[in-house]
């Protein structure tokens, strides 16, 4: 993104919460985001104004841009044929086990 795109952004936030941003605010959001893509950035823009009751912080506009992965999104595929296979050994190792009782 450009800085007049970060710009008109940012004014966006400033509207709609009715505080303005300071120069340094605006350089240390610039540095933090002028890498991320305007329509990622928009979005975010967007979703905060919608949901944030307060200016968002910098850490908002990241979640919303790239939003924390739910447990069950981390666990990687499985091999559950392995599992099975694994199950299947335990249970004939324990009737080996019980055949002597």
């Amino acid at each position: 993104m450009n800085k007049e795109e970060f710009r008109g952004m940012i004014k966006q936030i400033e509207i709609a919460y009715d505080k303005p941003f300071s120069k340094e605010k605006l350089i240390l959001w610039w540095n933090e985001f002028k890498n991320i893509d305007i329509y990622k950035f928009n979005k975010a823009v967007q979703e905060a104004i919608k949901t944030c009751k307060f200016i968002p912080t910098v850490a908002d506009l990241y979640e919303k841009i790239q939003p924390k992965k739910k447990a069950w999104q981390l666990v990687e595929h499985r091999h559950y044929e392995d599992l099975d296979a694994l199950v299947e050994a335990k249970q004939r190792r324990e009737e080996k086990e019980n055949e002597g009782i």
